[in-house]
């Protein structure tokens, strides 16, 4: 038999302006979150160490938008401590607070042990960072700073919810990479509008 004759692809559309619009929104949106990373990352390592230092055998890993690559410029860090002292969890929240309300750059500190997931929250005054073709290493960026919230949980053993919830999250975008900047937009139009909690 003979098979048909193959019939043309049809021509690609090019991308409609709304297409256009949320594709430069993402790419000033990571750029903005990029000139924050260095002073994250270093915020992250000052509260693990104090953390550990105190609980050696605990393990402090971020957890949440960061991990999932959906977070914004206004994006808290999520954190959580695995393998704390075997402790209730009101207690375990009083001793992180305890280690890290006094840390530099922390502008306030706030226990929140009868929450769904125990937690402390801090207000971290972060520098912005610019990075010069001249010079690979980030350098602060004069009198610039926001303020991030980060969010310290804590657990006995290795079960985190949101961990595991940041996996799913990981694999879903994985197989859907179109997802994340209908998310971005949609995370910062909330914000805009008050509804982010």
């Amino acid at each position: 038999l003979v098979p048909p004759p193959l019939q043309a692809a049809p021509p690609r559309l090019a991308p409609k302006p709304l297409s256009w619009e949320i594709m430069r929104f993402v790419e000033s949106s990571d750029a903005a979150l990029q000139r924050q990373s260095h002073a994250r990352q270093l915020a992250y390592e000052m509260l693990a160490r104090r953390i550990c230092d105190a609980w050696p055998f605990a393990e402090v890993v971020v957890y949440g938008s960061m991990r999932t690559g959906l977070c914004t410029p206004n994006s808290d860090i999520d954190i959580a401590v695995l393998n704390a002292p075997a402790a209730p969890a009101v207690k375990l929240i009083q001793v992180v607070h305890s280690l890290v309300c006094d840390a530099p750059n922390v502008v306030s500190a706030t226990p929140l042990p009868h929450a769904q997931t125990p937690l402390v929250r801090l207000q971290y005054a972060v520098a912005l960072t610019h990075c010069s073709s001249a010079a690979a290493v980030p350098r602060p960026t004069a009198a610039a700073s926001v303020l991030i919230d980060i969010d310290i949980s804590a657990c006995v053993g290795y079960s985190h919810d949101g961990i595991a919830a940041t996996h799913i999250v990981r694999a879903e975008l994985h197989e859907r990479p179109m997802i994340r900047p209908l998310v971005l937009l949609l995370k910062s139009y909330l914000a805009k509008v008050g509804l982010n909690q």
